[in-house]
């Protein structure tokens, strides 16, 4: 069963235009490199990720993110807390980019889910 940092990791490798080393992955996640070779073998058993080579299958992970991931991984309610906020709370999160910059500025194509499609489809 896939965890949901998995499916960060097989984005992670199929948005990328670079060949990771596990260590990199690790360092550019922030997981363990332990965690990030057992998501990739775990990605690789759902034939999101090829193991051998270090390369996505696009097609497996659209279609993983466009028809199941709202069915795997459904959102929890809960009352109010404090944490770290998320875009159901801050619009202004949604406006910026994953790297902080604002979405306008500097050219910047990492915000938004629809980048994520839009980066899926042209690695087809």
């Amino acid at each position: 069963m896939l965890l949901p940092q998995d499916i960060v990791v097989a984005l992670m490798i199929a948005l990328s235009d670079q060949r990771f080393t596990y260590a990199e992955l690790s360092q550019a996640l922030g997981i363990s490199a332990s965690q990030v070779y057992s998501s990739i073998v775990r990605c690789n058993d759902a034939r999101l990720v090829f193991k051998d080579s270090m390369r996505a299958n696009t097609d497996a992970i659209l279609e993983l993110l466009r028809d199941s991931v709202k069915y795997v991984y459904p959102p929890e309610l809960l009352a109010p807390q404090r944490g770290i906020p998320n875009p159901s709370v801050h619009v202004q999160m949604m406006q910026s980019c994953v790297c902080g910059c604002p979405r306008p500025s500097r050219g910047c194509t990492h915000w938004g889910m629809s980048n994520l499609f839009d980066g899926l489809e042209k690695r087809r």
